[in-house]
């Protein structure tokens, strides 16, 4: 079954969340003496990893400005009722 926008926005969102959990969570990791206890490479690699999950955030984000304004003009084109036109009768003159 396909997701609505508002369905793909909603689980971003929760995706989104979590992912800013990780990172905060990494990031008080590499601040505390913890850190220090680790190998050169273990920090090389947390660093690129800290890299790699705010890349993903960045991205993440700008799909959900891009769904959002999507959402956004999806429902200005269906939530207005556009009325016709009366249609003009042929051979009468208009007042």
């Amino acid at each position: 079954m396909k997701q609505t926008t508002e369905e793909v926005i909603h689980r971003m969102e929760i995706e989104l969340n979590e992912l800013t959990g990780r990172i905060c969570s990494l990031e008080r990791f590499i601040v505390s003496k913890d850190f220090q206890e680790v190998t050169r490479n273990q920090k090389a690699l947390l660093a690129q990893q800290y890299t790699a999950m705010e890349q993903y955030k960045e991205i993440l984000l700008k799909r959900l400005v891009d769904l959002r304004n999507q959402e956004k003009l999806e429902k200005e084109m269906t939530c207005g009722t556009v009325e016709k036109a009366p249609e003009a009768k042929s051979g009468t003159p208009t007042d």
